[in-house]
This record gives structure tokens, sequence and C-alpha cells, in this order.
């Protein structure tokens, strides 16, 4: 349906009233005026008939016919009408404009007929004889009781009909100059009630836009200054109403957006209405994209379509745990419940992601990690009561043997001495990082490397290693002493043992523009590439046997890599088969807050 403005359909419509109502009046007052004109000259006929009818009765009786010719003449010029006498049977015996003779009879003619019946006898045609539109009125001449005659008198209306032409045109003129001032003041109208109008849709526009800032100017005319008052207070409703909504959807948007927790809602058609970024982040989803799928275009995970399909379906809620096996492996517990309207109707599903990865990783950790504290104690305490039952058998009756067991012995006690003390260490570690008890501190770093440097200089000599100090050694680092220099103790022990008798260990510092760098450096038997990503786990030997015979415990580099964390530094091995290894310290320039310990992992 075609649709048109609101100021064209009053302008159409006053067209259209003033048409219907113009018109008909139009035509009626010039029926009436016509009408009018045609009484008046019937009145003035009538009256004219009567004086000539007083003058022409006598000579018509007595049959005067000449005298009555000669009056009918002077009468009509005098009176500027046409004059006819007529005899009852028709017959015309007087006439101004044409002779007599050669007229017909009007015996027949309508107003002689009404005119010898003893009434007025008036119409109006065109006339034969004149051929001119004539009104014609003829009234009886009376001798005593009988009429002895018809006076006609008659008048042409071509008069009437040009003063009625010329009427028109004014009416016409006059209706068009009121139509189109009708219609000036109609549009005038109409814009005047449209522009309000106008008003109220620009704003209405604006308020769906969520714009409620301005208000709409009140017109003048009352009943839509109700509306605009309505509008109004409608608006600013909306406003508390929208701020109120966008307020609680930035609340739950930042609620959905800091949980750790994954979250799924899907209505009953299993539809994903909507998720936050943690679960996007488990399954691999596009939020955008995502949204108003079935689940399972989406979520390419059968075990999880079946718990959702179930969590719409069953009552009451439901938990499980699914495995997700790429991009990589993870577990994840899932808690589902029904969505409830007002109405007690259940209206979709809540699905509750919950990454347990970590958590399971940490007690697998712990789990091999009491296992390899376990068997790391195992086997000096079985060397250890093996050495006891030998030596209570009878070796302490030999000297020599019995020397030689307790050699061992004490070796297998440090060991496990130094064990524990690792042990305690990263658990000390750990425990000041979580209360955040660690101090850093601007400090020279020369002391801290001499420190470590004297410790290890023992064991060096006992191979005839040189530890060389390289680079600069004027730098000042955020670090603490103490634990940078157990760090760097480790890193020269492991050195130290794995590099040949006669050799070097160098010590290097390196300031560069956005790090400072400090490695350790030796040329001895190296680290296969496939073990280097594992050698920072707790408990993990390269060559198992070697470890033990050196005094390891399988716990330096763990140590080492929690205090470069504390450090908010990395750690980096570069290494090839007896080539020698490298690792190294990178600071940054201008350190951060230390981060969180992470878990170091054991050995599998």
């Amino acid at each position: 349906m075609k649709r048109r403005k609101l100021v064209w359909q009053i302008f159409s419509l006053s067209l259209l009233t003033i048409v219907m109502c113009l018109v008909p009046l139009s035509m009626y007052l010039l029926r009436e005026f016509k009408q009018f004109h045609h009484d008046q000259i019937r009145a003035e006929l009538e009256a004219r008939a009567i004086l000539v009818r007083n003058q022409l009765t006598e000579p018509l009786n007595s049959q005067h016919y000449e005298l009555l010719s000669e009056l009918t003449n002077s009468l009509a010029r005098q009176t500027r009408m046409r004059l006819t006498i007529i005899l009852p049977d028709g017959q015309i015996i007087a006439e101004s404009d044409e002779d007599p003779e050669l007229m017909a009879n009007h015996a027949e003619r309508p107003e002689i007929k009404q005119a010898l019946s003893g009434e007025i006898g008036q119409i109006i045609r065109k006339s034969e004889t004149v051929h001119e539109e004539m009104m014609y009125l003829a009234i009886p001449c009376y001798n005593g009781q009988s009429i002895s005659g018809v006076v006609r008198t008659a008048l042409p209306i071509t008069r009437i009909n040009q003063t009625m032409s010329r009427l028109v045109q004014r009416v016409v003129l006059t209706g068009l100059l009121l139509s189109l001032l009708t219609l000036m003041v109609s549009l005038f109208i109409s814009r005047r009630i449209t522009r309000p109008l106008l008003d109220i849709q620009k704003h209405a526009r604006a308020f769906a836009q969520g714009d409620f800032k301005g208000s709409i100017p009140v017109p003048d005319i009352e009943e839509i200054a109700l509306l605009v008052h309505v509008l109004n207070d409608a608006a600013s409703q909306l406003e508390t109403r929208f701020q109120t909504i966008l307020h609680q959807k930035n609340e739950k948007d930042a609620i959905l957006t800091s949980m750790i927790e994954g979250l799924l809602a899907i209505d009953l058609n299993e539809q994903l209405i909507t998720l936050n970024h943690s679960a996007a982040h488990m399954l691999g989803l596009s939020i955008e994209k995502s949204q108003g799928r079935l689940v399972q275009e989406v979520i390419r995970h059968s075990e999880l379509q079946k718990f959702i399909h179930h969590s719409l379906t069953t009552p009451g809620p439901r938990e499980d745990m699914v495995t997700f096996l790429h991009p990589q492996t993870q577990f994840v517990y899932v808690h589902g419940t029904q969505i409830v309207d007002h109405r007690g109707q259940t209206i979709g599903a809540i699905v509750v992601l919950h990454d347990i990865t970590r958590m399971k990783r940490l007690e697998n950790m712990r789990r091999d990690f009491v296992a390899n504290v376990s068997h790391e104690l195992r086997t000096p305490l079985t060397a250890l009561q093996g050495f006891l039952e030998t030596l209570q058998d009878g070796a302490l009756s030999q000297p020599e043997e019995a020397q030689r067991f307790l050699t061992i012995m004490h070796a297998q006690v440090t060991r496990m001495g130094k064990l524990i003390e690792d042990i305690l260490l990263l658990s000390s570690l750990e425990q000041d990082t979580d209360n955040q008890e660690i101090a850093l501190n601007l400090a020279p770093l020369l002391p801290t490397i001499q420190s470590a440097i004297q410790t290890c200089e023992h064991k060096a000599r006992e191979k005839d290693i040189t530890i060389s100090l390289q680079g600069k050694t004027d730098i000042e680092l955020m670090h603490n002493p103490e634990l940078l220099s157990l760090a760097l103790i480790n890193l020269l022990d492991n050195a130290i043992k794995y590099s040949d008798q006669d050799s070097t260990v160098t010590l290097s510092i390196d300031q560069q523009e956005k790090q400072t760098v400090i490695a350790v450096i030796d040329h001895g038997c190296g680290i296969p590439h496939e073990h280097q990503d594992r050698v920072f786990e707790r408990f993990y030997r390269v060559d198992k046997a070697r470890s033990r015979k050196l005094g390891g415990t399988g716990l330096g580099l763990a140590i080492v890599k929690h205090i470069a964390v504390i450090h908010n530094a990395t750690v980096i091995l570069e290494s090839s088969p007896d080539q020698g290894s490298t690792f190294s310290l990178h600071f940054p320039a201008i350190p951060n807050k230390p981060n969180t310990i992470p878990d170091i992992p054991a050995n599998e």
C-alpha cells in the first residue's frame, strides 16, 4: 500500500471538501438565480399583458382588426416586447414582429391552450418565427363571460443566458479564488499540525537509537501536546530502564569475562545463546560466529554434546568430566543445570566448564614427586641397610672392608642430606614466592658472582678446572644476592661435574639494551637435543647412573628455574653432544614485579 505524507492527505481532503461544497452550492445558486430572473420576466410579462389586454379588449370584441393591429404595434414598441393577438380558433389577427397572414395557426400551442381554458399560459421555447429562445405568456380576453381572444406577450431570454454565462464565469472565478485561499489556509494548517509530528518523528528515531537526551518541544495543539508529554515521559522511563539494563549487561559481561570457568547458555532448540571468553578459548570457538547456531554445528565433541542434551532434558543438576584431546589434552569438569522462567517452565540450560588440567597435572606431579623422592631415598637406604647387615654379619672383623663400607655409607648419608636439603629449599622457594616474601633490590652484581665462584672453586681445583669470569663486572641488577648466588652455584657445580679434567668453565656477563645475560659455559659431554626440554624437571636425569655417581640429586636445575622466575628472568639451554653446554639467565633491563612461581613438572 502506497503511503502519503499527512500534509498532502490533509491538503487533498481539504481540496475534495472544497470541491464537494462549492460545486453543488454554485449550481444551486445559479439555478436559483436563473429561476429568479425567469420569475421576474414572467411577472413583468404578466403585468404588461394585463395592461395591453385592457387596451385591446374593446377593439377585439368589436372586431376592429385594423385598429387592433395598429395598437398592437404601438404597444409593442412602447413596452419593447412582442405582442400577439389570437382568436379562440387559433387564428392570429395581430402580431408585432411578423405578418399575421404568414404565421401558422396557434390553437395547439401550449400557452394558447392554457389561456383559452381561462388560465395564464406560460412557456419557454425557441420561436419558429424569429428563431430565438423566447418566454411566452398568454392571458384570455373576455367578452362578457366568454373568451373572445388571447393576448400573448413574449420577451427573448438570450439576455438572461448571457447574464447567466457572465455570472457562471464570475462564480467559477470566485470559487477558484476561494478554493485557492482555502487551500493555502489548509496547507498552512496542515503544516502547522504536521510540524510537531515531524519533531516527534525525529526524536522518536533518536529514542529508537538509544539517545534520550533531547526532549520533544511541546506544541500549542492540545491533542499533540498530550501525546508529546506521554512520549517525553516514556523516553525518560526508557532512559532509566535502558541505563539499568546497560548497567546490568555490563555487570554480566564483566562477570562472564572475568570468570575463569567457561560458561555456555543453550535454549531448548539446542542453539547456543551465549558463551564467555573462557568457554570460547577452551572450545576453540569465536563468540560472534557461534552465537545463535546449533550446538552440533559449533562444538565438535560428542561427550559434551550428549551432556548438554541430557542437561536440557533431565531435571536437576548434572556433573561429569570430559577430556579434550585437541589442540592439547585438557581435563574439563562440567556442571549443567536447567534454566527455569518465572512460570516454572524450562527455557534452556547453563553449562559451566571448569578446566582441571592444571589440578590433574599438579596431582600427577605430586604423585610423581612422592614416587621420585621415595625412589631417591630408597636407593641409599637400601645400600645402608645392606652394608649394616654386612657389618653385622662379620665384616667389622675386617678393618679394611669395614672402613670401605663406612665410607660408602657416609657418602649415601651425605647424598640423602643433600636431597632433603634441596627438597626443603624448593618448598621454601615456592612458599616464599606465594607469600611474596622474596625481596629484590638494586645492587652490584659482582659480589654475588664472586661468592658463587668462591663456593665452587674447591670442586674445580679437584678436577684442575679453571673458572673464568668474562664481560662487564660493574653492572647493577635488581636481584636477591643469596638466591642468585645459589642459582649460579648450581649451574657452576653442574658444569664442573660434567666437564673433563684440565678444562675451563666460563661465567660471562653481557649487558644489552633490553636485558642482562649471565651465562655459564662448559665444554663437557653436552646434552642431547631430545632431553633439553626436560632437564629442568624435578629428578630428571639425562644419564641416571652417571648423575647418581657424581652425587647429583636431580633438583639443581629445577631450583635454578625457580630462582630465574623469581627474578622475572628466563633460563635458556644451548647444548650439543660432546660440544658442551651453555646455561644463560636473561634478566630484563627494567625488571618488573616478580612473577608467581609456576609449578615445575617432575620427570614422568
